[in-house]
Order: structure tokens, then sequence, then C-alpha cells
């Protein structure tokens, strides 16, 4: 285990290093994606509820949808966790332009909720649902789930729950990618008082070995506010 914090920890600070220089090289509108106005003023507002400081870059989404297989006899049945601005949901859509999908595009959040809805409403593929993903009840199993949930700020009790309802929720053979910020909440455990690292302990053990049992690659993506790794799993 203090390995792994060893090597996060390395990495958030490689990570600080990089944004810094990208930021300077690329501008932040290459390193964040559309809706960033809009985006920062709801995580202000709400930063647990929203998580990520900054929407998804390009490069994320673009590595999360390699995930979508679509050699299937029938629709490819997708579940989005955590649409945001909707930078990721655009991304899906474009990938499988012309090919049978179901997408049902999860937000808690009102604002980004109502944008969505107005945006894809003429998309007969793509339901928004406003809605907590704890209270999600789908009628159907999932082959791909993309998730930017971020677990690191949730409660371990949801956490837990959550990544049980995605074992529920996916179909054999089915995939899971999700989001991970780079080493930044390993490095904040140096200021956590005992019983909070406690917790984190907790939290990170938990998640862990979620992934480790299911991974099928993890990829860095440096270009993006913050540095994300992108998980890529199997079942």
């Amino acid at each position: 285990m203090k390995k792994l914090y060893r090597k996060e920890i390395n990495t958030a600070f490689l990570a600080g290093a990089v944004v810094c220089g990208g930021i300077a090289g690329y501008g932040v509108n290459e390193m964040c994606g559309d809706g960033l106005k809009s985006f920062v003023k709801e995580w202000v507002s709400d930063p647990i509820g929203v998580g990520s400081c900054s929407p998804s870059s390009k490069y994320v989404t673009r590595e999360i949808v390699q995930c979508l297989d679509t050699k299937r006899d029938r629709p490819l049945r997708i579940l989005e966790v955590g649409s945001g601005t909707g930078v990721c949901t655009r991304e899906i859509t474009n990938h499988l332009y012309g090919k049978k999908y179901t997408l049902d595009a999860i937000e808690i959040n009102s604002v980004f909720a109502k944008e969505l809805k107005k945006e894809f409403k003429d998309n007969f593929q793509v339901a928004i649902h406003e809605v907590d993903i704890t209270k999600w009840k789908p009628t159907e199993q999932y082959d791909v789930i993309v998730s930017t949930l971020p677990f690191n700020l949730l409660p371990l009790e949801i956490t837990a729950k959550v990544i049980e309802s995605y074992k529920k929720w996916i179909v054999p053979g089915g995939r899971l990618s999700y989001v991970e910020g780079a080493g930044g909440s390993t490095l904040s455990k140096i200021f956590m008082n005992a019983s909070a690292r406690k917790s984190f302990d907790k939290q990170y053990k938990l998640v862990s070995e979620f992934k480790e049992a299911h991974l099928d690659k993890t990829v860095l993506i440096l270009r993006n506010i913050p540095v994300y790794y992108v998980h890529h799993l199997k079942f």
C-alpha cells in the first residue's frame, strides 16, 4: 500500500509540473472541455457534487470512447454517469454516429441537466436523467458504463453503493471506463488527521480492489486539468 501511495504522490508532482507547462504551451481551452465558464461556476457553488474543477478535455473523452465496442447484434446500451456540460456525451454520440445505441446520461446538477436536455432533445437515442446515481433504477443491464464520479470525494458508504451498483448493472463481458485524479487525493493525505486518514485508507482500498479485479488497462492523460487516469475495466 505504501508503494502505491508513493507512486501516486510522485505522479501528482509530475502531473502538476506538466499541467503548468501544458497551460503555458496549449492554453486553457486546449486543456479543458467545452462550457468551462458555467462548469467552474457550478463547481464553486458545489465542489463535491460537481467533482472536478473543469470539464474533461478532448484527450480524456477520446480515450474514454475507446471502450465502445459496437460489434453486437443489438443496439449498444450505454450508461454515462456525471455528464456535466456534455463533453463526453457529445464524444460518445459523435463516435457512434449512424450506429444503433441507447445512452442513459445521468447528471445530478440541475443547471447542467437542463442544458443537456435542450441540446439532445432531438436525439431519440439519448435520454438525459436529472437524478442521484444512488437512486437510479435501470430496467436492463448496460454493455458500457462511463463514469466521471469523483470516488475520492464521495463518502465511503456512497462509493461502496455505487461500485456494487456498477457490478450489477453491467452485462457479462461488458466494460466500465472511469476517470481518477492522478495523485492529488493521495497527496492530500499528508494534511489529514488520524480519523480522516483511516477513512481515506478504507476508501482507497475499496476502489483499488475493485479496479484491480477487473482492470484491462490504465492510461494517464496529461493534457487535462486536473491530470487524469482513465481506467478501462472489463467484466
